[in-house]
């Protein structure tokens, strides 16, 4: 399973906050090992600047994904500190091939 999530920040949250939470988001690999990876950046987009930043997490099953997205620590994370801060975003989730 693939699980993208792209956002924006709020146009009011400081700089260091954003830096923060996306210094966060890069240490969700070592708190949950069914991520066989992931990878997250600024939007280098020429053709769309809508979202500024977007994550990608491989999983080997849709169940791995569901566990990480019901677990607690996920789901205080979200509420605490990524919806306050977020004033968009989007969430696609697909089973994907193996890579070859």
């Amino acid at each position: 399973m693939t699980h993208i999530v792209v956002w924006r920040f709020r146009d009011d949250l400081p700089e260091a906050e954003r830096q923060t939470i996306v210094e966060t988001l890069k240490t969700f690999p070592s708190k949950w090992k069914q991520m066989r990876r992931f990878r997250i950046g600024p939007n280098r987009s020429k053709r769309d600047s809508h979202f500024t930043h977007a994550f990608v997490i491989e999983f080997d099953s849709e169940a791995e994904m569901v566990a990480y997205l019901d677990s607690g620590p996920h789901n205080q994370f979200v509420a605490e500190i990524w919806k306050p801060a977020i004033a968009e975003r989007a969430i696609v989730s697909f089973e994907h091939e193996p890579p070859v």
